[in-house]
């Protein structure tokens, strides 16, 4: 699979504006957060699950690397989701006041491939919610 231009990396790692982690479990609210930040502080927010799902729409020779690979059951590799953040933040750097990402990373091994690629985060916000709240929130029907 590719790779990012060495000098795209480069430019992200010296990137002077801030970078938020925000995590938790799945319906903990990190969506509705990262929306209320994005708003409050025009903050550009990134999903790594809408930048690989952006990517395989677009019907790109990549888009269509990562379909393979998720249609196959498998997981993409964190250096693909890593490069496709890098991508995001290189392109909106001139018109965004900082960056909050959503649910990345989800692995130690993800954080370490992200602060060897662009950087350290500048904050990290972990979202923590009941276990039963966790459950209850998940059965609720989601609106799309």
């Amino acid at each position: 699979m590719g790779s990012l231009h060495p000098d795209t990396l480069n430019s992200c790692s010296s990137m002077t504006l801030p970078v938020v982690w925000i995590l938790g479990g799945p319906g903990s609210g990190k969506g509705t957060q990262c929306n209320e930040i994005s708003t409050k502080y025009k903050f550009t927010h990134l999903s790594s699950g809408d930048l690989l799902r952006n990517e395989v729409m677009s019907g790109s020779s990549k888009g269509q690397e990562l379909f393979k690979t998720m249609h196959e059951g498998c997981l993409v590799p964190d250096d693909e989701i890593v490069n496709l953040i890098a991508k995001a933040i290189e392109k909106n750097t001139a018109e965004t006041k900082g960056f909050i990402i959503d649910g990345f990373p989800a692995t130690l091994d993800q954080a370490a491939l992200f602060e060897e690629k662009i950087g350290s985060p500048s904050k990290i916000i972990v979202i923590e919610v009941i276990d039963d709240l966790l459950k209850s929130a998940i059965r609720r029907p989601r609106k799309f």
